[in-house]
Parts: C-alpha cells; sequence; structure tokens
C-alpha cells in the first residue's frame, strides 16, 4: 500500500475537509472505494477496513465530515457536530470527489458507507449516478424510532 496522502481541501464556506487517498500496489487496481464513514467517526477509525480494501487490490478515498475527526468544527468543543443543512454533507462529499478523490484515484468508482454516510451516499446518489458504479451502505440512518430507545 502507497503512504496516504492526507490532506485539506477549503470548502467555499470556509471549512477546511481533511482527506486521505489510500492507493493500491496490486496490478491492475479494481477501482476506488469513497468510504464514508458514520457521524463522530473519523478516517483512523477504519484503519483496518482500509488496509483490507488496499490489500484487496482497491485504492481508497475517504475524509473527515465537517464538524469531526481534523476537519473544521463550527463549535469550539470537539463533541459537538453541526451543519446549517444536511445539504452541506452533499456538497462536501461532491467536492472532496471532484477535486481529491477522482485525481489520485482509478476507476471505477465504489461507495461504502455506514450510518451518517450511509445516508449522505443516499442523499447524493442521484447526483453521482454517472460516477459511482456501486453502493454499499451498512445501517444507514433513515430515522428515528418512534417508540424512543428501550430502557
Amino acid at each position: 500500500m502507497t503512504a496516504p496522502g492526507f490532506d485539506g481541501e477549503r470548502t467555499d464556506d470556509g471549512f477546511d475537509l481533511r482527506f486521505a487517498v489510500f492507493r493500491t500496489d496490486i496490478a491492475p487496481c479494481k477501482g476506488t472505494i469513497v468510504l464514508l464513514h458514520g457521524r463522530n467517526e473519523c478516517i483512523e477509525k477504519y484503519a483496518e477496513t482500509i488496509a483490507g480494501l488496499v490489500g484487496r487490490g482497491f485504492d481508497v478515498g475517504t475524509f473527515d465530515w465537517r464538524g469531526q475527526g481534523r476537519s473544521t468544527r463550527f463549535f469550539r468543543d470537539a463533541r459537538r457536530g453541526y451543519v446549517d443543512d444536511f445539504s452541506q454533507y452533499a456538497t462536501d462529499l461532491d467536492q472532496v470527489f471532484s477535486t481529491a478523490i477522482l485525481p489520485e484515484t482509478r476507476p471505477p468508482f465504489f461507495t461504502l458507507a455506514h450510518s451518517m454516510g450511509a445516508l449522505i451516499a443516499l442523499l447524493t446518489a442521484p447526483m453521482m449516478a454517472n460516477r459511482i458504479e456501486r453502493m454499499v451502505m451498512s445501517a444507514p440512518f433513515l430515522g428515528l424510532s418512534e417508540e424512543g430507545p428501550p430502557p
């Protein structure tokens, strides 16, 4: 595996998004996994998953959502996440995909998403339809139970 390139991407509204690209040394490359993690998660949490994907011949591109990991936060309290509108996540995904993942990795492109990342993948599916071949989602955050939490 080629060493990851941790870097930042500045959004139009002034947030720095931390991203990383991991390139496989296996030839031929099978494509790129765009890894979208859940709420309050960061790139490092997926180190084992990334190593497994790279070891199977895929490049991986991922990033910390705004307000999470080492991306810019709205509040000083690192435990609090915030967006004005959920569509900001969709804009961030489009920007990181277009300016960081697409030029640094190889097609075809696939999405592997968990929880909030899976919800954002579903939200962006229409705009990503011509760029992403397949999507795999784990526990997409589609809503809260009306019954409330169990005792």
